[in-house]
């Protein structure tokens, strides 16, 4: 019976891995300007982006930007850094109730992200009123764009771990009136199926100890 448990662990455990690799992965943002320690930990702690596969076409990746709440921020400009590209221009720009987007930004880079080389290909901004009309707590935004040169989502994950693409934000909003950028942390936030695997070692040295009691 013990041994047919442990069995049944390893097998949650590998199918949980096998998920987490075909899934999207969330990302936080660092913050790059650092005009105020408070708005910087405001963008760092609640504004994220998770990058998957299109449910609708496995040939584009979705860019889910969310901002959790509850400090006022509003993300107001979207920048990509790709090259060489290995997505198209956006295709499918979607949005919670609240949220106005269209392709292009002014200005043409990140502001404070010069040193990242984003450009006007992949960006989008807010319409005007900027700050309402950005990604407020509570709200999202979703764009989506068609891969490249048979590139696939492992590559943009890769290309992301090495440094040699990015996604920055502009944040406005903030409840002192300034703003801040972020560019993407190269670590995804850590997901639940890592504590099946933490729960299947503690499971199988819960079970060698019953061995050792019996």
């Amino acid at each position: 019976m013990q041994k047919r448990l442990f069995v049944c662990l390893l097998a949650a455990a590998a199918l949980s891995l096998s998920s987490r690799d075909a899934a999207a992965s969330e990302f936080t943002f660092g913050c790059i300007t650092n005009n105020s320690a408070i708005d910087c930990g405001v963008l760092e702690s609640q504004l994220l982006v998770t990058i998957g596969l299109n449910a609708d076409n496995s040939s584009m990746v979705d860019f889910l930007f969310t901002n959790t709440g509850p400090a006022a921020s509003s993300i107001a400009d979207v920048y990509f850094d790709d090259p060489p590209p290995l997505l198209g221009a956006p295709g499918l720009i979607s949005s919670s109730t609240g949220v106005s987007f269209t392709a292009g930004c002014a200005p043409g880079d990140l502001p404070g992200g010069a040193p990242y080389g984003f450009t006007t290909a992949y960006c989008a901004d807010s319409d005007s009123p900027v700050q309402p009309n950005g990604v407020n707590p509570g709200e999202w935004l979703q764009l989506s764009y068609t891969l490249q040169g048979g590139a696939t989502l492992a590559d943009v994950l890769e290309a992301i771990s090495t440094g040699t693409f990015s996604v920055g934000i502009h944040v406005q909003g903030f409840d002192g009136g300034g703003s801040e950028s972020g560019v993407l942390t190269a670590q995804p936030v850590p997901e639940p199926a890592s504590l099946v695997l933490l729960g299947s070692g503690a499971a199988a040295a819960f079970v060698r100890r019953r061995r050792r009691l019996a």
